[in-house]
């Protein structure tokens, strides 16, 4: 069987949105030429497509490919610039695809790179090691003149990228929202800050992490399910009335009960 194996995905984002990913890979097991290249590359750009338009090849091998990767971010004009919404890369999904293929039965796979690298087009990098989904990246490159000026005045910002378990938890850093997990949140500015993580289920976690400036922290976090609370009703004994005011009436009471019960009988066998 053949055996594929993913290294390193490198994502270049065009000023367009489309990106160009360079993607390093292994196969193993295969017998030379058993396979034509074109039902490799045509199951390769299924598994790497982000939206409805198939990635385009630009080069195959049997050890690495280059596509392009169409609306890979969402570009908009913000007041700062031009902002860059990248969409998410599930590699699971990519496995999941090659399974369902006709190269099922002789090809096994693990598209989850060791190394994922996104560059945007003024040249900002994040990086990741062994992550299985890549998140959503927001970016803003500032592109008006007078700002480009005085870019060299102003603090270089960092980044967090925040994964969790389970997905889709709402993040908060410094108590404001920022989206949900997994993703990472740009224009963090250097100095320690509070990120904090809800969602339904989970009791909230806070931690604090410090950013550098031109620099990316990572944070995995595990939430932890509430526990469901017991409610336990007690209710109280009804009391005779005789009892209310007189402490230990009630022993009292139940004799003098049995007692006229006895003389009643007695009554009842005499007649």
């Amino acid at each position: 069987m053949l055996a594929f194996k993913a290294h390193l995905i490198n994502i270049t984002v065009s000023a367009n949105g489309d990106a160009t990913a360079t993607l390093s890979y292994s196969l193993e097991g295969i017998i030379e030429n058993s396979i034509p290249d074109s039902m490799l590359q045509t199951e390769l750009s299924k598994g790497l497509a982000t939206s409805s338009d198939p990635p385009t090849v630009v080069s195959f091998d049997h050890n690495g490919a280059t596509l392009i990767l169409h609306k890979f971010a969402q570009v908009n004009d913000v007041k700062s610039g031009t902002e860059y919404m990248t969409v998410p890369m599930d590699f699971k999904k990519a496995d999941v695809a090659l399974k369902n293929s006709d190269l099922s039965y002789v090809i096994s796979a693990d598209f989850t790179p060791q190394i994922s690298t996104v560059t945007f087009p003024d040249g900002f990098t994040v990086d990741f090691t062994y992550i299985s989904t890549l998140p959503s990246i927001q970016h803003v490159i500032l592109n008006q003149p007078s700002q480009i000026k005085n870019l060299s005045a102003l603090p270089q910002k960092g980044s967090i990228t925040i994964t969790s378990s389970p997905v889709n938890a709402q993040v908060f850093i410094d108590d404001q929202y920022v989206g949900n997990s997994p993703a990472v949140f740009a224009g963090i500015t250097p100095g320690n800050h509070t990120v904090r993580l809800e969602c339904d289920l989970c009791e909230p976690s806070i931690n604090q992490v410090m950013v550098s400036g031109g620099s990316n922290e990572s944070r995995s976090i595990i939430l932890i399910y509430k526990t469901p609370t017991s409610f336990i009703t007690t209710s109280t004994p009804k009391r005779s009335i005789f009892s209310l005011a007189i402490p230990g009436f009630e022993a009292v009471y139940a004799f003098l009960a049995l007692t006229g019960f006895c003389i009643v009988l007695q009554i009842r066998r005499r007649l």
